[in-house]
């Protein structure tokens, strides 16, 4: 769900649909127009019992396809019956034409803007490398510039001990990374995703952080579901 108006009730604005499931994501996945005349009459238990209190009867399901990709979907509910005539539902399908294209222009935008952001960071930090002779002062300016300019749930640097058989956690974001910094947390080489990288020597990414076998979670930061 992105956007509504006219809804009585709130159930819907808490709506996330795969490609081909409930109503909006069969018009996705066929990418034609799809038209309900009686809500009623379809099998769909979760959508029905949603909308109960609005009374709809009527729907329509537009694709918004634009520049050669799909950008959402218009829906379209009426409480009394819709039956439109064609020129009504050319110009429905010409309003989610364009509708498709402005959605595709302001998400290039916002990628360019968030491109030229993630530059300009990396810019900081390769001037900081170059001028500073304060490792210390280097790091937290490394880990600021990454939490606040990428937006990064955390950020951590971890530091070999001189052993090389574990890492210590150094400087990192916000009060949790002052608080493993003072703590003295450490991680032996080999756990947790921190450790496997610092064994194979290679960088490691995934969004789905449970399915990690070697994850190690840290109760500061339950919330994290991805890692790099």
């Amino acid at each position: 769900f992105a956007a509504g108006e006219g809804f009585r009730t709130q159930a819907l604005r808490y709506t996330r649909l795969d490609i081909g499931s409930g109503l909006a994501g069969q018009a996705a996945r066929e990418l034609k127009t799809l038209y309900i005349a009686d809500l009623k009459t379809i099998d769909n238990p979760i959508l029905s019992k949603s909308i109960a209190e609005e009374k709809f009867i009527s729907y329509y399901g537009v694709p918004l396809f634009g520049k050669d990709q799909l950008q959402g979907v218009l829906e379209i509910f009426q409480r009394t019956p819709l039956a439109p005539d064609p020129e009504w539902l050319t110009a429905l399908e010409a309003l989610a034409a364009q509708a498709a294209i402005s959605i595709h222009n302001a998400n290039l935008v916002e990628s360019m803007q968030q491109s030229l952001k993630e530059t300009n960071a990396l810019y900081r930090i390769s001037q900081s490398l170059a001028s500073s002779l304060d490792p210390d002062r280097l790091m937290q300016d490394v880990v600021e510039v990454l939490y606040k300019d990428f937006g990064f749930y955390h950020v951590q640097i971890f530091l070999m001990l001189p052993d090389g058989n574990a890492l210590v956690a150094g400087h990192g974001s916000g009060e949790w990374g002052k608080r493993l910094r003072e703590e003295g947390y450490r991680l032996s080489v080999g756990a947790g995703i921190v450790g496997h990288v610092a064994e194979i020597g290679e960088p490691f990414t995934t969004n789905a952080v449970d399915q990690v076998l070697f994850y190690i979670s840290n109760p500061l930061m339950s919330d994290t579901q991805s890692e790099m």
